[in-house]
């Protein structure tokens, strides 16, 4: 194998690992949101809590809430 190759084959490695490592944030990324969608959602219909209030008692960073607030929405159908 040349020096060309060997180069060659080292970048596609790289270049997988790379791609496998944003598939699996993006899973564990999925995973948390789901997960903490489900907390939320519980947490609303046992507490009988707005949805803002639930972001608020779970700390949801400001950044985030318009994400949780639209998933949540979508959820309970409001």
């Amino acid at each position: 194998m040349t020096y060309e190759m060997e180069s060659e084959a080292e970048m596609m490695c790289n270049l997988s690992d790379g791609v496998e490592m944003r598939g699996f944030n993006r899973g564990v990324d999925f995973g948390v949101d789901k997960g903490l969608l489900s907390a939320l959602m519980g947490y609303i219909r046992k507490k009988a809590v707005s949805i803002e209030t639930a972001l608020d008692d779970h700390d949801i960073a400001v950044e985030n809430r318009a994400k949780y607030t639209q998933l949540l929405r979508e959820q309970l159908h409001v």
